[in-house]
């Protein structure tokens, strides 16, 4: 029988139960990263393991399952710790890949 669209996996209601239970984003249970961009001027990125590629113009960082590019000027690192990184400059996009 084909499940309905939408309609929650086994494993998926135990994860977005444990989720609410930890008081977590889901997609942090899933190996995703959480981004989070404040304007176009900074850019938080949770959890991440390494700086792939380092330039003014280009960031890439390997972050959970994704690697995530950020394009821009300016662009600099002002912090990397094990709890993720900050992204800052004028940042003109931001890809997953």
């Amino acid at each position: 029988m084909a499940q309905r669209e939408g309609a929650k996996t086994p494993q998926r209601r135990v994860r977005a139960a444990v989720s609410r239970a930890l008081e977590l984003p889901e997609n942090q249970l899933e190996g995703l990263p959480q981004v989070v961009a404040l304007g176009n001027q900074e850019a938080v990125v949770e959890p991440c393991q390494g700086v792939l590629e380092y330039t003014d113009g280009r960031i890439l960082l390997a972050a959970g399952r994704l690697r995530i590019r950020f394009l821009g000027r300016d662009l600099q690192l002002r912090r990397m710790d094990e709890s993720g990184v900050t992204v800052t400059g004028f940042i003109v996009s931001i890809d997953f890949s």
